[in-house]
Protein backbone atom coordinates (compact mmCIF):
# COMPACT_ATOMS: atom_id res chain seq x y z
CA UNK A 1 0.00 0.00 0.00
CA UNK A 2 2.89 2.23 0.91
CA UNK A 3 4.42 1.68 -2.59
CA UNK A 4 1.04 3.30 -3.65
CA UNK A 5 1.44 6.18 -1.77
CA UNK A 6 -1.53 5.41 1.21
CA UNK A 7 -0.24 6.30 4.53
CA UNK A 8 -1.11 2.95 6.73
CA UNK A 9 -2.82 3.85 9.90
CA UNK A 10 -4.28 -0.22 11.22
CA UNK A 11 -4.35 -3.61 9.92
CA UNK A 12 -6.82 -6.40 10.99
CA UNK A 13 -6.52 -10.20 10.42
CA UNK A 14 -10.52 -11.07 9.68
CA UNK A 15 -11.28 -14.48 9.66
CA UNK A 16 -14.20 -15.20 7.71
CA UNK A 17 -16.10 -18.16 6.14
CA UNK A 18 -14.06 -20.26 3.68
CA UNK A 19 -15.56 -20.24 0.17
CA UNK A 20 -14.63 -23.22 -1.34
CA UNK A 21 -14.48 -25.05 2.09
CA UNK A 22 -16.89 -24.06 3.95
CA UNK A 23 -17.34 -25.59 6.88
CA UNK A 24 -14.07 -23.71 7.45
CA UNK A 25 -14.83 -20.61 9.86
CA UNK A 26 -18.46 -21.60 9.27
CA UNK A 27 -20.96 -18.83 10.74
CA UNK A 28 -17.99 -16.22 10.48
CA UNK A 29 -17.87 -13.26 11.35
CA UNK A 30 -20.44 -13.83 13.98
CA UNK A 31 -22.09 -11.82 16.40
CA UNK A 32 -18.48 -11.37 18.88
CA UNK A 33 -16.16 -10.73 15.22
CA UNK A 34 -18.64 -7.79 14.39
CA UNK A 35 -18.69 -6.20 17.33
CA UNK A 36 -14.62 -6.60 17.75
CA UNK A 37 -14.65 -5.26 14.26
CA UNK A 38 -16.26 -2.45 15.45
CA UNK A 39 -14.52 -1.65 18.36
CA UNK A 40 -11.21 -1.69 16.03
CA UNK A 41 -12.55 0.67 13.31
CA UNK A 42 -13.77 3.31 15.83
CA UNK A 43 -10.34 3.06 17.03
CA UNK A 44 -8.99 3.50 13.81
CA UNK A 45 -11.49 6.49 13.15
CA UNK A 46 -9.84 8.16 16.19
CA UNK A 47 -6.43 7.48 15.34
CA UNK A 48 -7.44 8.89 11.52
CA UNK A 49 -9.04 12.27 13.44
CA UNK A 50 -5.50 12.92 15.56
CA UNK A 51 -3.13 12.79 12.25
CA UNK A 52 -3.54 16.59 12.00
CA UNK A 53 -1.89 17.00 15.36
CA UNK A 54 0.82 14.51 15.11
CA UNK A 55 4.32 16.29 13.58
CA UNK A 56 4.74 12.74 11.66
CA UNK A 57 3.03 9.14 11.00
CA UNK A 58 5.37 6.24 11.95
CA UNK A 59 5.65 3.28 9.71
CA UNK A 60 3.02 0.63 10.62
CA UNK A 61 4.71 -2.67 10.98
CA UNK A 62 2.26 -5.68 10.31
CA UNK A 63 2.76 -9.23 11.51
CA UNK A 64 3.13 -11.62 9.23
CA UNK A 65 6.02 -13.63 7.24
CA UNK A 66 7.19 -11.97 4.28
CA UNK A 67 7.50 -12.68 1.53
CA UNK A 68 4.65 -14.11 1.38
CA UNK A 69 5.38 -17.92 0.51
CA UNK A 70 4.19 -18.29 -3.67
CA UNK A 71 0.06 -19.64 -3.70
CA UNK A 72 -0.12 -23.05 -5.67
CA UNK A 73 -3.09 -24.11 -7.68
CA UNK A 74 -5.28 -26.46 -6.20
CA UNK A 75 -6.46 -29.51 -8.63
CA UNK A 76 -9.74 -29.53 -7.52
CA UNK A 77 -11.21 -31.08 -11.03
CA UNK A 78 -9.98 -33.48 -13.50
CA UNK A 79 -7.41 -32.60 -16.28
CA UNK A 80 -8.76 -32.97 -19.45
CA UNK A 81 -5.20 -32.76 -21.18
CA UNK A 82 -4.84 -36.22 -19.70
CA UNK A 83 -8.26 -37.54 -20.64
CA UNK A 84 -9.25 -37.88 -17.08
CA UNK A 85 -12.49 -35.88 -17.48
CA UNK A 86 -15.45 -37.59 -18.86
CA UNK A 87 -17.49 -34.39 -18.69
CA UNK A 88 -20.12 -35.90 -15.99
CA UNK A 89 -20.32 -32.57 -14.86
CA UNK A 90 -20.42 -33.57 -11.09
CA UNK A 91 -17.85 -31.33 -10.60
CA UNK A 92 -19.84 -28.29 -12.04
CA UNK A 93 -22.89 -29.01 -9.82
CA UNK A 94 -20.50 -29.14 -6.69
CA UNK A 95 -18.32 -25.59 -7.03
CA UNK A 96 -19.46 -23.79 -4.88
CA UNK A 97 -18.25 -21.02 -6.78
CA UNK A 98 -19.42 -21.57 -9.93
CA UNK A 99 -15.51 -21.78 -10.99
CA UNK A 100 -16.20 -24.75 -13.10
CA UNK A 101 -18.48 -24.12 -16.47
CA UNK A 102 -20.51 -26.89 -18.42
CA UNK A 103 -18.82 -26.23 -21.76
CA UNK A 104 -15.22 -26.73 -20.13
CA UNK A 105 -15.38 -28.73 -16.82
CA UNK A 106 -11.86 -29.57 -17.23
CA UNK A 107 -10.84 -25.96 -16.76
CA UNK A 108 -11.37 -23.35 -13.80
CA UNK A 109 -11.98 -19.70 -13.60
Amino acid sequence: MESHGFKLLSAAAVIAQHSIFPKIAEGRPNADDMEQLHDFASKSRELLLQIPKMSAVSRLMVKGNRPYRDTKPIPLHPEGSRGKCTSCHACVKMCPVGAITMGEPYKTN
